[in-house]
């Protein structure tokens, strides 16, 4: 008999909090649609991180909504590249039950912005629309007061 219950929290169901001292982790889930064109130059896409606190993404999900593959390169919110080669479209295995792993946590800090390169690897149509999912948590301070 199972007796997890899939709504409540991790921690109910026996799995440890992983938020660190004085901070809460809630699930949350950045949507944006990437469009992709022929041209040498990338397109380049930004995600505006919200204000209120740190998103720390876990996860992506790459839905291609047209026909033809790209690849994607990413920035962090200091303007770091997260890869030096663009990451091929077909790499992201996941959907949205069992996203594509992003390994440690990459921590986007509150504010800044996630950039978004896209490039298709060859003149292969006109354009494709994707839309990706970056899943992770947003940490959020403790509330004063809140018991441990």
């Amino acid at each position: 008999m199972n007796d997890l219950n899939p709504w409540a929290p991790p921690v109910y169901n026996g799995i440890n909090d992983t938020s660190p001292e004085g901070f809460v982790d809630e699930d949350f889930t950045y949507a944006i649609f990437v469009f992709v064109g022929i041209s040498k130059t990338p397109l380049l896409t930004i995600l505006q991180i919200d204000k209120d606190c740190d998103f720390v993404w876990r996860g992506i999900v790459a839905i291609n909504l047209g026909f033809f593959p790209a690849g994607f390169r990413f920035t962090d919110g200091q303007s770091y590249f997260l890869s030096d080669q663009f990451i091929f479209s077909g790499q992201f295995q996941g959907d949205g039950a069992s996203p594509f792993p992003v390994s440690p946590g990459e921590i986007i800090p509150a504010g800044t912005q996630l950039r978004i390169e896209s490039q298709t690897p060859g003149p292969l149509g006109p354009f494709t629309e994707f839309e990706l999912q970056l899943r992770g948590v947003k940490r959020r301070p403790k509330p004063t007061g809140e018991r441990e």
